[in-house]
């Protein structure tokens, strides 16, 4: 499946660095020291798409959360390898759950389940708590003037 982001005069590789960027400021905290590794995304020569999610992501926390980050190939990570197995687990869990497709008994089920009982049974929709944190992107969120994502708010400890 390929997904196209909303028409725009934005290069298509930036409109993904800045929606990882969210990402990674919604899934970090401030004064958390992470590593990237993200799946290959073409950019133009002269651009390393790894030093601009950095650069992103760092700049809006106003420190050095992100110590380093690496675009890989898929297929040659296990990390990423296993971020696609949970975001496919995800979206068959949700087409099934809204009628759309998926046998509730069948292989992929099965891993959704597994997935389920290793995140503490917790359903495969947009969830923050614990260790776990979900979150769907809609494009009908975005504001009019595509300025990002609406993450899932911080709750107070």
């Amino acid at each position: 499946m390929t997904h196209r982001p909303l028409k725009t005069e934005r290069p298509t590789w930036l409109f993904y660095a800045e929606t990882t960027a969210q990402l990674v400021r919604g899934a970090v905290n401030r004064r958390e020291l992470v590593s990237l590794m993200m799946d290959d995304v073409s950019t133009p020569r002269d651009v390393a798409f790894e030093d601009v999610v950095r650069g992103m992501v760092n700049k809006r926390f106003g420190n050095t959360s992100v110590i380093s980050a690496a675009c890989l190939c898929s297929h040659s990570s296990d990390g990423l390898q296993m971020a696609d197995l949970v975001a496919s687990a995800i979206g068959f869990e949700r087409r099934r759950l809204a009628g759309e497709s998926g046998n509730a008994n069948s292989p992929k089920a099965q891993v959704v389940n597994r997935l389920k009982a290793a995140f503490g049974g917790v359903d495969l929709l947009d969830h923050r708590g614990g260790r776990v944190n979900i979150r769907s992107y809609d494009p009908g969120e975005l504001p009019a003037a595509e300025t990002g994502l609406r993450l899932v708010a911080k709750k107070a400890v």
